[in-house]
């Protein structure tokens, strides 16, 4: 490979070598064009511009280089979607700009994710269209002859996740409070409940048992061992679920806003974990009957799906894998792109395909 030596991102990957440790359905070839388009968009003047008392994080957050081949795989796909776009209508300067900025890095590159598969499948299309008022739609993509606008919206965990480690610290204080040294392993089981009355559950359990012990019902499971100074697990969601998902799905179909009433489209709706059974059930117990005149009458349908960059890690370990996106068409819409829909669907599902699962 004809790349520099000197490039920072080897002192995180461990150099050209580690290119050539990959089992990936990908070509030398391949690999040297999609790192040299990262290497165009992250050189070494963009690394050098990063505060170096943030630069660890600041990288770790973007491209996990604490995970190994799940961190080249991640730059390796990114190389891969913008050497599909960068010739395309309406890829410009500023796509690369928000690439390279901290906090537009994860959505922009979700947004590329998405339409790159359109690329690769030969869709024609254009992205960020002009439509009316100065707005412009994600994309727009000419299936069977139709013009299907979309738009893309990933699901915000931030303040979740924030609102959920505060109540681990607490679950924590609450421990070093009751006991000088245990090893805990605390699962919430119930996903509907909200934290105040799971945790007033635990602590009164707690408040009742000495270790060690185990405690098992419908919404709880303990395990407290004694040990050597506070060791804490926290498994299941502490926060309802319900709750959470069910405000996604309300800024899923708020998305219509940007859609053309004139044409109509698809959203696209990015989740940013794993789903299970109920969560899926929820998607599909979601009515368009309780939804506003707006949303019957642009969304043709809702693909959700789950993906970063690559697909998402596996529940079963540390392979990669894709969620098949789950479809919602709404009979109430005045546009009727069910067919072009579905082939969307299955585009989403298909790259990267050189990724071994």
């Amino acid at each position: 490979m004809n790349l520099r030596n000197n490039w920072w991102l080897w002192n995180y990957i461990g150099g050209k070598e580690s290119l050539n440790q990959l089992q990936l359905g990908l070509t030398p070839n391949q690999i040297e064009n999609y790192i040299t388009t990262f290497k165009d968009i992250y050189d070494n003047s963009w690394y050098d511009s990063i505060p170096e008392n943030n630069r660890e994080i600041i990288l770790n957050k973007w491209f996990n280089f604490n995970c190994g081949i799940y961190s080249i795989i991640r730059i390796i796909r990114l190389g891969e979607c913008v050497h599909y776009l960068r010739d395309k209508k309406g890829f410009n300067d500023e796509s690369i700009i928000r690439l390279r900025d901290k906090d537009q890095f994860k959505s922009v590159s979700i947004e590329l994710e998405y339409t790159s598969c359109f690329a690769q499948a030969g869709m024609e299309l254009e992205m960020h269209p002009q439509l009316y008022s100065g707005k412009k739609a994600e994309g727009n993509l000419i299936i069977n002859g139709k013009s299907i606008y979309y738009e893309i919206i990933s699901q915000n965990t931030i303040n979740y996740e924030k609102e959920e480690r505060n109540y681990f610290f607490e679950i924590d204080d609450c421990l070093k409070e009751n006991f000088e040294s245990i090893t805990a392993k605390i699962k919430f089981k119930s996903r509907d409940m909200y934290p105040q009355t799971k945790l007033a559950k635990l602590y009164k359990i707690l408040n009742q048992h000495r270790p060690p012990f185990n405690y098992n019902d419908k919404d709880l499971e303990i395990h407290l061992m004694e040990s050597e100074g506070i060791s804490l697990t926290v498994e299941g969601a502490i926060l309802n679920r319900r709750k959470i998902l069910e405000n996604w799905i309300s800024r899923v179909y708020n998305k219509y806003k940007q859609l053309p009433s004139d044409s109509g489209g698809v959203i696209i709706a990015n989740s940013s974990s794993l789903w299970n059974p109920k969560d899926i059930e929820l998607i599909h117990e979601t009515s368009w009957r309780k939804t506003k005149n707006g949303h019957k009458s642009r969304i043709s349908g809702i693909i959700f799906s789950v993906r970063q960059l690559y697909g998402v890690p596996s529940i079963s370990g540390g392979r990669l894998s894709f969620i098949s996106p789950i479809i919602r068409i709404n009979r109430y819409s005045k546009f009727d792109y069910s067919k072009e829909i579905r082939k969307m669907a299955e585009v989403i599902s298909r790259f990267p395909d050189w990724i071994k699962f």
